[in-house]
């Protein structure tokens, strides 16, 4: 039921329609007739193809959320920071574990709504370091999330479901839920059976509504169903995707003679295919110069424990937990495992 829930709209056709159609415009007689079809997430695989240019009109953050189905503020945030460094309106500085952030040579060509969630950074401090908790940045994070969850939502790209009207919540979150509802049925249970006079109806529940409850939880991750235009998208997304895990050395080189070899780290990153991409840029032969001015995006990437510890209040200390809170910050694991978000963002959602 969950699967058939989720099932995403597509143009019919082939995989050049399901991944390039349009929508004609609302009211017209096109409109009336224009064709799509239901399609289960799996069944996007077979309409899948390779291709070498990322998707036209989205940022990395959105393709990443269109492949996920999910938003994460934090995730999101630090995506829409390495696609800024991509484009030149930001660079980024590792300086002993602290990144700076300053404006690029490009900063003035960002559109107007980029530029404002831009600018509530820089205005904290151009270069501003990071790595240390910050009110203002905390801020600021929270703000360029809020704005992002509601592009996200006013997108058009699901038909229900966008994962931007709910808070997210992690895995752990739901398991938890699903183990207090096991819970108060395990244990309320022999109480129903006591004060109806037989164990049936206890019964009856604790078989139906339990693993009903349980069963949700578990499966709510296949109802969102994507749009027509949504699924095009993604589709396109996928596509770069596999182009990126798959680079070689000139794959870089031919980024790199086409002037978009730092615009390619950023889909990197974003699509999560950062490890994939860097050992491609350490076999190609591109000028080292080159190579490190392509690191802006892989920098933001690697950097995630020096933002966090900006926009995160550090926890008190006291005597007997010093130790303990000294040394969280370098013990914390990150979500993501190198350039493939730990097997739980972005490539859960591919299909």
């Amino acid at each position: 039921l969950a699967r058939r829930r989720g099932r995403n709209e597509v143009f019919a056709g082939g995989a050049a329609d399901a991944a390039y159609g349009e929508l004609p415009a609302p009211g017209t007689a096109a409109a009336a007739v224009a064709e799509t079809s239901l399609v289960a997430d799996e069944r996007l695989d077979d309409l899948t193809t390779i291709e070498f240019v990322p998707p036209k009109g989205i940022a990395p953050w959105q393709a990443a959320a269109l492949l996920s189905e999910r938003f994460d503020g934090d995730t999101a945030v630090e995506t829409f920071l390495s696609g800024m460094a991509g484009v030149e309106a930001l660079t980024f500085t590792d300086e002993g574990g602290k990144l700076v952030i300053a404006s690029g040579p490009r900063l003035a060509e960002l559109g107007h709504d980029d530029r404002r969630l831009v600018d509530q950074i820089l205005a904290i401090g151009d270069p501003l370091t990071t790595g240390s908790y910050d009110p203002k940045f905390a801020t600021a994070w929270t703000n360029i999330a809020g704005e992002l969850r509601a592009r996200l939502r006013s997108s058009g790209w699901w038909r229900h479901g966008n994962p931007a009207d709910t808070l997210s919540a992690g895995g752990g979150g739901r398991f938890v839920a699903a183990f207090v509802v096991i819970a108060v049925f395990a244990f309320g249970a022999p109480l129903l059976g006591a004060l109806t006079g037989g164990g049936w109806p206890a019964a009856i529940a604790f078989a139906v509504v339990v693993p009903a409850v349980v069963a949700w939880f578990a499966y709510r991750v296949l109802l969102p169903s994507r749009s027509a235009p949504g699924s095009a998208l993604a589709l396109r997304s996928e596509s770069f995707r596999r182009f990126l895990d798959a680079s070689e050395g000139r794959h870089v080189e031919w980024a790199w003679q086409q002037g978009l070899l730092r615009e390619y780290s950023a889909w990197a990153v974003g699509l999560g295919e950062a490890d994939a991409w860097s050992a491609a840029l350490a076999r190609a032969n591109v000028p080292a110069p080159e190579v490190r001015s392509a690191q802006g995006p892989l920098v933001v990437h690697r950097s995630g424990s020096a933002l966090r510890r900006s926009r995160q209040r550090p926890a008190p200390t006291g005597g007997g937990s010093r130790g303990r809170s000294g040394s969280s910050g370098g013990s914390r694991t990150r979500v993501r495992s190198g350039g493939r978000r730990g097997g739980g963002g972005t490539r859960r959602g591919r299909w």
